[in-house]
């Protein structure tokens, strides 16, 4: 799949106090797939949203199947994973393999290869607005509107100066403490953000995903899980988790993709806060 739409990632500044850098190892790492179930010793951070997906990619995939849903016809969800809101999927079949382009408002977004089975992640959808998403095969025209709610965000983007060249990118802005991974546009609109408290360093991978890190899980030592973070999983933009790691004394702010493909990530062999090392 060709993605027409390029991703500028606006890199935040890091701070790690007392920090020294080595190299960790992690406690645990699960890949996620349509069967297996995320588990894991009682003081890793499990994540509800992560059980949850089993039974999502369970009904997508019959969707998938599904003979009756075509060009025409096809079945399209808003934010299918629950904590992605300006994303949707739309899935149908064609008779005949066809390569479908994807446009959003007007606006090429991507083009498809050639399937008889079409399964189109969307996004960068605008928030409380009626978005249209247009599907283009060979001759045939077809168009969805997919309705978004108004987003909760309470530190907008304000813009000083727009540059003409900019085109329809998406800039991020990594997981602040208050609104965590959101995306703008290069005139202030929100475009993308998440609903599940995912926050701290972000780092893209060459897949296209991204991993974040989770403040969710148990207690250890006493040492409260909003303190710090436990876990970070691979993610795509519509939500949904492919891998999940656990770090067994957590981690906090900085996250690195050394050039071997190995995770680099602060955090120790005790409890932290703010007194950070990596080994």
């Amino acid at each position: 799949m060709e993605r027409n739409t390029k991703i500028i990632i606006i890199s935040s500044i890091i701070f790690i106090a007392l920090g020294v850098i080595l190299l960790i190892g992690f406690k645990n790492k699960y890949k996620i797939d349509d069967t297996k179930k995320i588990d894991g010793d009682v003081t890793s951070a499990i994540l509800p949203f992560v059980e949850k997906q089993e039974d999502i990619n369970k009904r997508l995939r019959v969707v998938e199947k599904s003979t009756k849903y075509t060009f025409d016809n096809a079945y399209v969800e808003l934010n299918p994973y629950g904590i992605s809101p300006l994303s949707a999927i739309i899935i149908f079949q064609t008779e005949e393999e066809a390569a479908i382009q994807v446009y959003i408002n007007n606006k090429l977004f991507t083009t498809m290869e050639k399937s008889k089975k079409h399964t189109i992640p969307i996004y960068g959808l605008y928030e409380n607005k009626k978005n249209v998403i247009k599907l283009v095969s060979g001759e045939k025209v077809k168009e969805y509107s997919i309705t978004t709610a108004k987003s909760n965000i309470e530190h907008p983007i304000k813009v000083e100066v727009a540059h003409e060249s900019l085109n329809d990118e998406i800039y991020f802005t990594e997981g602040s403490m208050i609104s965590g991974l959101t995306g703008w546009d290069k005139e202030g609109n929100l475009r993308f953000y998440l609903t599940q408290t995912l926050k701290m360093d972000v780092e893209w991978l060459a897949n296209g995903h991204f991993i974040i890190g989770t403040e969710q899980g148990n207690d250890l030592d006493g040492y409260k899980a909003l303190d710090r973070y436990l876990a970070f999983v691979e993610m795509d933009y519509l939500g949904k988790v492919y891998n999940y790691y656990t770090v067994p004394y957590g981690f906090d702010f900085e996250t690195q993709i050394l050039s071997n493909g190995n995770i680099m990530i602060g955090g120790g062999n005790k409890p932290i806060y703010y007194d950070e090392h990596i080994i």
